[in-house]
């Protein structure tokens, strides 16, 4: 495998890719690294690196390395990258772990890799890890779309079917840099600074005691189940308020928090 290939062009980062970037520099090696998983019979890997090539040649944040520029943290994006499928036998969620917490260089790239499991007498596992500043939840659904259209297309002798890509995730970015130095930010700021000037700066919690530097970046879930009433009560005042479940449910949360704290905010 190769490094990323020729410059094309730089572009400046969006907030979300800043944050990324700064959050991947403290030190939490594949702490932000996002997955595909799909089982498939007989997957070429060859096939497969092709796709994933064509998917990588089609959408710019999947060739970008990032870099402090002289006007700052810049992504630079390159006529394409390389992309790297391996092949392994053994236990598949040993290899998958494995696959998807493996660290990326975002100075070098590439920021997607892809991992073939075999499974006698079971269909493939095929992982695809990205770094979490080249896709996000929705960016992954366009991404898994892309990428088995263009596999099932190669392995049968034809053209991917691919809608235009008219726009590009740089140029998201530049737009936000503009909209960042409009009148409009700057009033929304002036707006929610004078909300939250009295916000409390920190929630005490009870806690047993600070938490260890040295403790790994990995988590845990809790799953839970609320009855059907609950969540009907959560949609109505969801739509009510012109919101998402998801806004809906976070304020709860911090409703909680609140409690817990013994605060008004």
């Amino acid at each position: 495998m190769t490094g990323p290939g020729t410059l094309a062009a730089a572009a400046p980062v969006s907030s979300g890719q800043a944050r990324m970037w700064f959050l991947d520099q403290l030190g939490a090696p594949g702490a932000y690294n996002v997955a595909l998983a799909f089982e498939l019979p007989h997957v070429s890997a060859e096939v497969l690196e092709r796709a994933l090539a064509a998917v990588t040649a089609r959408h710019d944040a999947l060739r970008a390395t990032f870099a402090l520029g002289v006007d700052g943290l810049e992504q630079r994006l390159h006529e394409h990258a390389p992309v790297e499928v391996d092949v392994v036998d053994g236990d598949p969620a040993a290899a998958v772990r494995a696959a998807a917490s493996r660290p990326f260089d975002l100075a070098t790239g590439p920021l997607l890799r892809a991992r073939v499991v075999r499974r006698p007498g079971e269909a493939d596992l095929v992982t695809v890890a990205i770094h979490h500043i080249a896709a996000d939840s929705s960016s992954l659904d366009v991404l898994a779309s892309d990428l088995w259209e263009c596999y099932f297309a190669f392995a049968a002798g034809r053209t991917p079917e691919l809608a235009p890509v008219t726009t590009s995730y740089a140029d998201y970015a530049r737009w936000q840099r503009t909209w960042l130095d409009s009148d409009e930010c700057r009033n929304q700021l002036a707006y929610w600074r004078s909300r939250l000037a009295d916000a409390p700066q920190e929630v005490p919690l009870p806690a047993g005691g600070r938490r260890r530097l040295d403790v790994p970046p990995h988590g845990d879930s809790v799953t839970t189940t609320i009855d059907g009433a609950a969540y009907a009560a959560l949609v109505e005042l969801t739509l009510d308020r012109g919101a998402t479940l998801f806004m809906t449910t976070v304020t709860l949360y911090a409703c909680m928090l609140a409690a817990v704290a013994g605060v008004d905010d």
